[in-house]
């Protein structure tokens, strides 16, 4: 007892959820009562040891306070839609955990949905299936017979069934991925009854309701064994006056596909919902067809000010179909402006875990002649595939994903330096990638390949391809809660590159090139969002990106074929550290460190020093939004880095730290979207 009162081993008890905010109610009882049963036990030993007594423990222990009624907090009708949907979340992708999983396999999203919350769910689908009076025997035997034990699943099975309660299907809803998806998919009238053709479109033969609809209003609800996985069935439902039927209206049973759940008597397209337009639109809604459409806003330095609309479907619970189109007009360009991604999975199960088709679109201006007042916009036009592939480990991930890149660039065309119009580059890029990432601590990593192959044109017309390939690692490494190095290391190479001694493919220095410190015009592929790709300029042509060799100097494209770009390979190394302990305010300043080497190999090139195409940089940085926002402050530099810095912002003292000049144009930054699939964002939060 007072093991259970001062030295609780589940500190939930003593200092988390269960008193507060969760428990007050009875958590203070049970303190209580514990210590009053403590006290009767600590006189009774002394009764024994002294006067050879015998205390009724059982008798005293009726003399101590009773326990106010625990109210269960499972109520369907209000937190019931977050269960299923936190379920669906899950089970959408088939990542939904059998909740007698070891600890140590579950994600942190699954660990709260598959073992408070799916759990309660299964038990009140059970309920509602057999009634309150069956399961409450059954549960009843199963609490006298192991009361105070330690039963396994298999346990429970056994009382169950000499209760007299067979619920095979309950186990394997419960213990397995597999999912319930009945469709009521016609409707015959009869003279005294309604039949009901019912398909099991999942792969587990489970107990659901159909409930007969009249003018909206509930007439009557029935329960119904499920057919076969695959297989149709014919019900009967009796009674003439309904004019519609809905499986599971109340929301009992966890079907991951609700839209093929209704349907009426008679009518133009029976089966068809409502369409219903909603401006946040993050659930969706299981009667109806949701679109949700949201303005949106956004700018960049050619185009200026964007506006538009943003159509999509509800991304909560995962869909196997997943869409948004965001057409806008620029006001600056006057021209359309957009994008559009949409995406179709699906689950073939063994090694092929999900499979993803995908479609994406986006156009906007990247340049702009001020002189001859004309605006060069690009567009791109993406097909893929992504393959999830089978892992063993909730906390270890990979996939293998293959993409063509259909991308037009408007370039000028001048006639003895005048300008005479314009006229697209078109080019088509062919990428293979393998990512695969372990996020278990204390040191998360993720590992991405990439193989790359485009045909190309040089300067002068001359036909040409190449094929390279890349290899990144980024780690972390944690020396303390909340505190952790990131180290990054990056090496790409050409394996073959019919212009690797041009430096020039398609007249472009930086097309195809390895960057060791990237920005919005090495960006070929217009995978990044940059708001002044081809500045050079000011603080927003001072954007760099995180990929390749990382580094944060933004020399702009007038520098693109002097340094850091190369045709042959490259290398480079980011360090950047939390700080031992926070800042005052919160200030979320860091260190950070590059080195790198890139190998010019262009015939101006051929005779460069080695030391020169060393490059390595230092200082510290501003990160908000959990890296997706970062600020650069050099500090430390290699000669020809502090050269370029110096040219940058017109300084003269080599021996200054700053130069002498303006220190402003040698500050960076870059910004990256975050992550916009829910689901993979919730598998990777850690509460």
């Amino acid at each position: 007892m007072w093991h259970n009162d001062y030295k609780i081993p589940n500190g939930v008890h003593v200092y988390g959820r269960r008193y507060d905010p969760f428990g007050p109610d009875n958590y203070p009882a049970e303190i209580e009562k514990i210590r009053q049963m403590t006290a009767i036990r600590d006189k009774a030993i002394w009764l024994a040891a002294q006067k050879g007594e015998k205390t009724d423990l059982a008798a005293a222990d009726k003399s101590t306070r009773s326990l106010p009624e625990i109210k269960t907090n499972f109520n369907p009708e209000k937190n019931g839609p977050l269960v299923e949907n936190g379920y669906l979340l899950l089970a959408g992708d088939r990542k939904d955990t059998p909740p007698d999983t070891h600890s140590n396999d579950f994600s942190p999203i699954a660990y709260g949905l598959q073992v408070y919350m799916k759990t309660a769910y299964c038990l009140h689908w059970l309920e509602k299936s057999i009634g309150t009076q069956r399961l409450d025997a059954a549960m009843q035997a199963y609490y006298r017979q192991w009361q105070f034990k330690h039963p396994y699943p298999e346990d429970l099975r056994i009382v169950w069934k000499n209760a007299g309660l067979e619920a095979e299907w309950w186990f394997e809803a419960m213990q397995t991925q597999k999912r319930v998806d009945p469709a009521l998919v016609k409707i015959e009238k009869e003279d005294d009854h309604f039949n009901l053709e019912i398909r099991n479109k999942g792969d587990l033969d489970a107990p659901f309701s159909v409930t007969a609809m009249k003018d909206g209003k509930t007439l009557e609800t029935k329960w119904y064994p499920a057919p076969t996985a695959g297989d149709r069935s014919e019900i009967q439902f009796p009674g003439t006056e309904a004019d519609a039927f809905v499986i599971d209206r109340d929301h009992d049973v966890l079907d991951v596909n609700r839209k093929n759940n209704f349907r009426r008597v008679g009518g133009l397209l029976p089966g068809f919902e409502p369409l219903k337009i909603q401006g946040i639109a993050a659930f969706r809604n299981s009667g109806r067809t949701t679109v949700g459409v949201l303005p949106w806003l956004g700018w960049n330095n050619y185009d200026k000010t964007m506006i538009g609309a943003v159509f999509y479907n509800p991304p909560l619970p995962a869909p196997g179909f997943q869409y948004y189109l965001a057409p806008g007009f620029a006001i600056g360009s006057k021209q359309f402006a957009g994008l559009a991604d949409l995406r179709y999975k699906f689950l073939p199960g063994g090694l092929l875990s999900r499979i993803t088709l995908g479609l994406s679109a986006k156009t906007f201006d990247y340049d702009y002649n001020a002189q001859d007042d004309y605006y060069l916009k690009f567009y791109r036009i993406v097909p893929q595939i992504a393959i999830d592939l089978r892992d063993r480990s909730v906390s270890f991930s990979h996939r293998l994903s293959f993409r063509t890149l259909f991308i037009g660039k408007e370039n000028d065309v001048r006639t003895d330096g005048v300008f005479t119009g314009k006229t697209y580059d078109r080019y088509t890029i062919f990428e293979t990638r393998y990512e695969a990432s372990q996020r278990k601590a204390p040191n998360p990593y993720k590992l991405t390949t990439v193989l790359e192959w485009q045909n190309g044109r040089d300067a002068f017309g001359d036909k040409g391809k190449y094929l390279r390939g890349s290899v990144e690692w980024d780690q972390k490494f944690y020396y303390a809660p909340k505190r952790k190095v990131n180290l990054r290391v990056f090496a790409g190479g050409f394996l073959k590159n019919d212009f690797r001694n041009d430096g020039i493919i398609a007249g472009d220095p930086a097309r195809a090139s390895f960057a060791l410190n990237p920005q919005g015009f090495n960006d070929y592929r217009f995978d990044q969002v940059f708001l002044n790709r081809n500045g050079i300029d000011g603080p927003f042509a001072r954007q760099v990106s995180k990929t390749e060799g990382g580094f944060k100097s933004a020399f702009g494209y007038p520098n693109a074929g002097t340094i850091g770009n190369s045709n042959n390979f490259i290398f480079a190394l980011n360090l950047k550290a939390d700080l031992p302990r926070r800042l005052p305010l919160g200030i979320p300043l860091k260190p950070w460190f590059d080195i790198g080497y890139f190998d010019d190999h262009t015939p101006l090139g051929q005779n460069r020093p080695k030391n020169e195409q060393l490059l390595w940089s230092g200082g510290l940085m501003l990160e908000f939004f959990s890296g997706n926002l970062e600020v650069y402050f050099p500090l430390v530099n290699s000669k020809t880095l502090k050269t370029k810095y110096l040219e940058a912002g017109g300084g003269s003292n080599s021996s200054a730290l700053f130069g002498g000049g303006n220190y402003f144009k040698w500050i960076s930054w870059s910004f990256k979207f975050p992550k916009l699939d829910p689901l993979e964002v919730l598998e990777n939060f850690s509460f």
